[in-house]
Parts: structure tokens; C-alpha cells; sequence
């Protein structure tokens, strides 16, 4: 059997099409027929300007070219198809007689894949055949996967928003509790935020308000964030005849929970808030979370608690209550550490100090209910940052005592 005989037998039909640039025809129609019957569909040009025409009209993956042509040579032939940039790799075999070391390199730099010596046997072009089929073949494969893992990004990124939205609207909206009124805003770092914040009303007449910053970022801590809100509900944080817990008990009692599943070794800080609307005496519970501040109506500020240990990093912590004394026209103000640890461009965090001068501003432009005091510190934040796109989920809550 002959060697074109064997080739044929051995390789399958394939969709991969190659162009021959060649200026003599005899030639160029016999290279023809070897690679159509190795399974290939051909395109011939017999030179490069008429070869980029081909290339303009058909997806050309193979270019098997003579070095020496009219008009247009293979090395301004390999620099015009580099310089396209088609959507798919197009593999490039340059024919010499000639073949010497420096025009390898010249070869190579311009865009060149492959070297085949005239006069081309069919034995040495089913080598050079092989090689550029195994090469376009991977290409294609990888572009399939390419796709494929697109098509999931985008599911996984509409799954996503939508757990945004539903994780938008477990938040509570704005509310009064009498004369006090309860504040939030949240601005995550990607599409869905490890911080949460919630408030409800407690038997005798309290407030419940917390903000909690689940360690990480992403899915685990998003999902950590909705197991918070629903497991602290107002049967939990009240004793079995219905008297409401201390802060410090309602902490206690969420640690032990969260270290007792032993499959979510995940942790959070956290500032829990019970709040007396007539009295205004708020007693609180700081579990590693940043100290909130207390804007007084005169506007100086207090910043209140010791920190204290995250909620489920450790089994024996023991947490404590503290206490502040909210007259008309003072504001808490409770923050994640997103604000307080964001950078400008040049990394330099925020911090306190700079927090607190953005309060004392705050202070001479809000309404007497406190309305626009987050809006507010969001857009200086923002111009600190320099952009929208914060490293950290950024969320603040207040607690604002009528005038």
C-alpha cells in the first residue's frame, strides 16, 4: 500500500480547512490533492496578497506557504495574519529551499509555526500535517471549554443577582419605633454582601437592632448573613417566660449556637442593641466589631464599647453588656469595618480620626431625624475612595433619638 494510501486510511475526515499559497500551479494542485485526500478542505492562492483575500472570506486554520512569492513573501504574509488577529489560531508552515539559522528566527518572530525543506515529500508534509492538526484541534477544544464555562459564568452570575435582590429584601426598611428612628445603608463590595443589619420590636416595648460582618466575602458568607437574620428573631432573644434576654445573653446564646454545627466553622462580628424608645437608654453588646459612635446633638462625638471576641471563633468566650444614654437629638451610629478600613489610592486607610471629622460635618446637615446622615458619609467615603468599587462591603445603621 502506498504511503498516500496509508495516511488516507489512518486519517480521519476533518472540518479544519487549509490554504496552499503557492505560485507554481502544477505544484500548488498536486500539494492540493495530497491534503484533500489526508481529509482536508483547500484553499489555494498564489501569493500572499491573494492569500489574505482567502483568509478575509473562509476560516482558514491551516496556511501552508512558500517563503519566496511575487507581490507578497511568506514572512510579510506571516506579519499580515498575526497583525489580523482573527477569532481562531491559524497555524502557519513556511517552505524554503533554503532553510539557514537566522531565517528560522526571522521566520519565528514573525509569526511562523513551522518549517518544511523543498522540495516537500507527502511523507514530511503528513508529519507537519499532524503537528498543526494536533495544535488547531487543542485550540478548538479549548474554545468549547471557553464557551461552556462562559455560558456557566453568566447562569452562576443571574443566580447570584438574584440572591442579591433576595438578600436586599430581607434588610428592614427605614423605620420608627415611637421617637426613635432606625436608619441603614448597604453598598456591597461584590454582588453579594457578608454584612447584614436588622431591627424589630421586642416585647415591653424595646428595640432590637444589630449589624453583623460575617467573616470573608462571597456565597459561604452571604449565606451566613441569612442564617443570622432568621435565627435571631424575637422568640430567641427572650427567655422561656417571654422576658427579654440581656444583650450579652442574646450573644452568648448565637455563639453557642453556631459552635455547636460543627460544619460552619465560620465566624462574625457583630453589635447587638436593645433599645428603650421611652427612656433612651440603649444596652449593647459589642462582639468584635467596630466601636459605634455616638453623634451627640451638639455634635461631638463619643465613641462607645471594648470591642469583645467575634461571635463562633471561640467556645469560652463570655460577652459583656454596656450601656449609653440617647437624648433627644442624639444619633449611634454603628458601622461595619468596610467603612472604617477603607483605602484611599494610595492604601492609606480611613480610620477613626478621619470618621470622626466626617460625623462632626454630618452633624450641622442632617434633619432632625437623622434622614441623610448615611448618604451623606457614603459619598464622602466615596470621594476618599476615589470610585464606587469599595474592597470591603460598606454598611452603617443608626439609632436616632427625636428631638
Amino acid at each position: 500500500m502506498t504511503s498516500l494510501a496509508l495516511a488516507e486510511k489512518d486519517m480521519p475526515k476533518s472540518n479544519i480547512e487549509v490554504l496552499i499559497v503557492k505560485a507554481d500551479s502544477p505544484l500548488r494542485q498536486l500539494m492540493g490533492t495530497w491534503v484533500e485526500h489526508l481529509g482536508y478542505q483547500v484553499h489555494f492562492a498564489s501569493n500572499g496578497r491573494e492569500a489574505i483575500a482567502v483568509l478575509a472570506k473562509s476560516a482558514i486554520s491551516i496556511v501552508i506557504s512558500d517563503w519566496a512569492m511575487p507581490e507578497m513573501d511568506g514572512i510579510a504574509l506571516c506579519r499580515e495574519i498575526r497583525k489580523s488577529q482573527p477569532d481562531h489560531y491559524i497555524y502557519i508552515i513556511l517552505m524554503s529551499g533554503n532553510l539557514l539559522k537566522g531565517d528560522f528566527i526571522e521566520a519565528m518572530n514573525a509569526g511562523a509555526d513551522d518549517f518544511a525543506q523543498k522540495p516537500l515529500d507527502f511523507d514530511h508534509l503528513v508529519v507537519r500535517l499532524h503537528a498543526a492538526r494536533r495544535v488547531i484541534e487543542l485550540e478548538q477544544g479549548l474554545k468549547a471549554e471557553h464557551k461552556h464555562l462562559k455560558q456557566l459564568y453568566r447562569q452562576m452570575e443571574t443566580e447570584l443577582q438574584a440572591a442579591a435582590r433576595l438578600q436586599i429584601e430581607l434588610l428592614p426598611a427605614d423605620r420608627s419605633y415611637g421617637n426613635m428612628h432606625l436608619r441603614s445603608l448597604l453598598v456591597p463590595a461584590s454582588i453579594i454582601s457578608g454584612d447584614c443589619h436588622n431591627h424589630f420590636a421586642l416585647p415591653g416595648e424595646k428595640i432590637l437592632a444589630y449589624q453583623a460582618d460575617i467573616a470573608g466575602h462571597g456565597i459561604t458568607a452571604a449565606l451566613l448573613s441569612v442564617a443570622l437574620q432568621r435565627a435571631l428573631t424575637p422568640s430567641f432573644c427572650c427567655s422561656s417566660n417571654g422576658e427579654v434576654l440581656q444583650a450579652a445573653q442574646i450573644v452568648q446564646r448565637l455563639n453557642t449556637r453556631l459552635l455547636s454545627n460543627t460544619d460552619t466553622p465560620e465566624y462574625f462580628t457583630l453589635f447587638l442593641a436593645i433599645v428603650s424608645p421611652d427612656t433612651g437608654l440603649i444596652s449593647f453588646c459589642q462582639a468584635g466589631h467596630p466601636q459605634p459612635a455616638l453623634l451627640r446633638a451638639d455634635g461631638s462625638v463619643e465613641w462607645i464599647g471594648d470591642n469583645g471576641f467575634p461571635v463562633g471563633m471561640l467556645a469560652e468566650a463570655e460577652y459583656e453588656d454596656g450601656a449609653c444614654q440617647l437624648a433627644p437629638g442624639d444619633r449611634l451610629m454603628i458601622f461595619s469595618d468596610g467603612v472604617s478600613e477603607c483605602p484611599n489610592p494610595s492604601g492609606d486607610q480611613l480610620g477613626c480620626e478621619r470618621l470622626d471629622d466626617m460625623l462632626r460635618i454630618s452633624a450641622t446637615q442632617r434633619e432632625p431625624d437623622g434622614a441623610g446622615t448615611e448618604t451623606q458619609i457614603l459619598q464622602r467615603l466615596r470621594n476618599w475612595h476615589g470610585g464606587d468599587a469599595f474592597p470591603d462591603d460598606v454598611s452603617m445603621l443608626s439609632i436616632n433619638a427625636g428631638s
